[in-house]
């Protein structure tokens, strides 16, 4: 099963599509339990170029699975931890969000299909954190 991330989802509404968006619309066809986390909602929907895009993704992402932290508290915690860990190895991520959304991977034991350098960062701190 996987979580599929900002990155993956904007490579697979993209026409054509990139390779990690290629490999989630394979998934989504194959009908391999692919997860969404709210943010990723957040972020796909904010990027649309008008109301027309923004309401077409709307629907794509509708039908998608979702995934919610297991105690916000505690998700919230951890993602920060993450982030600090990897301050502390030296590793400046670009995107404090990233560290939520392999929180939520690792808690859920999901595989995380990404296009994000950031994730390969923190999987090198983290090595609970699964990347397709």
């Amino acid at each position: 099963m996987y979580l599929a991330d900002t990155s993956a989802w904007i490579n697979a509404l993209r026409r054509p599509p990139r390779t990690s968006g290629i490999r989630l619309n394979q998934l989504i066809v194959a009908e391999t339990p692919v997860y969404l986390a709210g943010v990723v909602i957040q972020e796909v929907l904010q990027g649309a170029r008008d109301e027309l895009r923004l309401q077409w993704y709307r629907e794509r992402l509708s039908v998608q699975r979702r995934v919610d932290p297991v105690d916000s508290f505690e998700t919230y915690a951890e993602a920060a931890r993450l982030y600090a860990r990897c301050r502390w190895r030296g590793y400046t991520l670009g995107n404090t969000v990233d560290c939520l959304i392999a929180r939520l991977a690792i808690e859920h034991d999901l595989i995380l299909l990404h296009d994000d350098a950031d994730f390969e960062k923190i999987a090198q701190v983290e090595p609970q954190l699964k990347l397709a």
